[in-house]
């Protein structure tokens, strides 16, 4: 079960990294990612 969370977890961050990437930057494709 917490290994479920954590995989959770990362998804949300990346969700989260991406909106962030994509408000900073327009439609461009995250670096990194």
């Amino acid at each position: 079960m917490e290994d479920e969370g954590k995989i959770l977890n990362t998804k949300n961050y990346l969700q989260m990294y991406t909106q962030i990437n994509i408000v900073m930057y327009g439609n461009q494709h995250p670096a990194n990612l």
